[in-house]
């Protein structure tokens, strides 16, 4: 544990390894996204949109070389807890695999979801307990149950450019407490040395920014 506190003090970042997600959760997950982005763009367009507030989400991000608009990767957002409110909000397609009557990639998806999410559970739990914020586990749990959870998938480089990579699936779990609940720099982390540089603030605040050029 103190380990893992002089590494989030010193360093800020980690990689974790041996974290119990079955190698089969990890395959599937981005097999199903990468099919999903397969599909002609006319059976993706209807996720696009400009509202940042969407709990399903398609876009692309670009960038202008020479005068020429090229699309760097797609992109997926979607709510994903709680898991049984946003699922069937999910994009069904690609909806048969192998045969299957069931959606292959909301099936896929949601047991990815489920794992990323008691992973990203146990961590926090253990960073904050690490650096001594006095939360109990208990507590920071039960914050976390009231709050939200986004997954973000990018896609890159897009199906059909000339590239020489492969194209490559990741996908990001962004957990997040209430969405009008404010974050503070945690007192514990402010002295003399380390002062605090950012002022409170809520998701939902930061979700309404974006629109205005954040």
């Amino acid at each position: 544990m103190q380990d893992l506190g002089r590494v989030c003090q010193n360093r800020g970042f980690s990689q974790l390894i041996n974290h119990g997600i079955c190698t089969d959760i990890l395959n599937d997950a981005p097999d199903a996204d990468a099919a999903f982005f397969d599909m002609p763009m006319g059976d993706r367009s209807g996720l696009e949109s400009d509202d940042v507030t969407r709990p399903d989400r398609y876009s692309t991000v670009s960038e202008v070389n020479n005068g020429e608009v090229r699309i760097r990767r797609h992109v997926l957002k979607q709510y994903s807890y709680p898991l049984e409110e946003w699922i069937d909000k999910w994009p069904a397609q690609p909806s048969q695999y192998s045969g299957s009557s069931h959606s292959f990639r909301r099936e896929k998806m949601a047991k990815y979801a489920t794992e990323a999410r008691r992973l990203v559970s146990e961590l926090v739990e253990a960073i904050t307990e690490s650096l001594g914020l006095g939360l109990s586990r208990g507590d920071l749990r039960t914050q976390m149950e009231r709050g939200f959870e986004m997954m973000a998938v990018n896609c890159y480089p897009p199906p059909g450019t000339s590239s020489d990579l492969p194209t490559r699936v990741s996908i990001a779990s962004l957990p997040s407490l209430a969405v009008d609940e404010r974050f503070e720099v945690a007192k514990q982390l402010v002295d003399v040395r380390h002062a605090g540089m950012y002022r409170g603030s809520s998701l939902k605040e930061f979700v309404e920014f974006l629109p205005a050029g954040g």
